[in-house]
C-alpha cells in the first residue's frame, strides 16, 4: 500500500511538475508574445509616424508646386499679353513706315518735278552756247531743287548776267530763285 501510495504521489507530483512546466511556457509564451506584439506594435506606431511626415512634407511641396505652377500661369498670361501688345505696335510701327514710304515716295517724286521745272526755267544751253563766250557753270544743289540760280539775257550789245544764292535750301530755296527767275 505504501509502495502504491509512493508511486501515486511520484505520479501526482510529475503529473505536478509536467503542469508547472506547461504553465512556465505558457507564462514565457505569455510573456514573449507580449513583448513581440509591443515591439510590432512600436514598429508599427513608428512606421504610421514617418508615413505621416512624409505625407505632410508631401503635401507642403505639392502646396508649393501649385504656388509655382500658378505663378508661372501668370507670368506665361502676362508674357502672352506682352507678346500681344509687341505685335501691336509692330503692325502700327510697319503700318506708319508703309505709309511714310508712300509720302515720301510721292513727296519725292514731287520735288522732281518741281527740279525739271527749275530746269526749264533757267537759261537753255542753245542760247548760252550762241553767245560765243567762255563759261562754265557749276550748279551742285544740295538737295534735289536748289535756292541758287542763274539768269542770261542779250540786251542790244550788252551781255546781262545774274547769279543769286537766295536763302534756304530745299524747297523754300527753289520758290524764291523762280520767284528772282520771274523778277
Amino acid at each position: 500500500k505504501k509502495q502504491k501510495e509512493i508511486e501515486l504521489l511520484n505520479k501526482d507530483k510529475k503529473i505536478h511538475e509536467t503542469e508547472l512546466s506547461k504553465q512556465v511556457i505558457q507564462k514565457t509564451g505569455f510573456i514573449i508574445g507580449f513583448i513581440l506584439m509591443i515591439i510590432l506594435s512600436l514598429v508599427i506606431f513608428r512606421s504610421y509616424n514617418h508615413k505621416k511626415k512624409a505625407n505632410t512634407l508631401l503635401t507642403i511641396q505639392k502646396n508649393q508646386i501649385e504656388e509655382k505652377n500658378e505663378e508661372l500661369n501668370q507670368q506665361n498670361e502676362e508674357i502672352a499679353a506682352q507678346r500681344d501688345e509687341i505685335e501691336a505696335q509692330r503692325d502700327l510701327v510697319i503700318f506708319q513706315k508703309e505709309e511714310i514710304e508712300d509720302i515720301h515716295t510721292e513727296l519725292t517724286s514731287s520735288i522732281h518735278y518741281a527740279k525739271r521745272i527749275q530746269n526749264a526755267v533757267l537759261p537753255n544751253k542753245e542760247f548760252i552756247e550762241s553767245l560765243k563766250t567762255d563759261y562754265f557753270i557749276l550748279l551742285k544743289p544740295r538737295n534735289i531743287v536748289s535756292g541758287d540760280f542763274y539768269w542770261l539775257t542779250k540786251r542790244k550789245n550788252f551781255l546781262m548776267v545774274a547769279v543769286a544764292d537766295c536763302t534756304g535750301h530745299g524747297v523754300p530755296g527753289a520758290f524764291m530763285s523762280m520767284l528772282g527767275i520771274s523778277f
